[in-house]
């Protein structure tokens, strides 16, 4: 027997859905930017970002 484990999103209402939605979307980019921040100078060049890049990206807000 099979057994569905239902998350608390699953209980949501769309308009609930929606926001918790954007909540890990904002959650994502902060964890890329923790990221970013992290990565030295070489790295950088790897993926073929700059530095005033990286600066730019990470002054950014979750929300955009």
């Amino acid at each position: 027997m099979t057994h569905e484990i239902l998350t608390p999103a699953h209980r949501l209402r769309p308009g609930g859905r929606a926001v918790l939605s954007r909540l890990k979307l904002w959650h994502r980019r902060w964890h890329s930017r923790r990221a970013l921040r992290r990565l030295p100078p070489e790295r950088l060049k790897d993926i073929g970002l700059s530095e005033a890049q990286r600066r730019a990206e990470l002054a950014r807000p979750p929300w955009r």
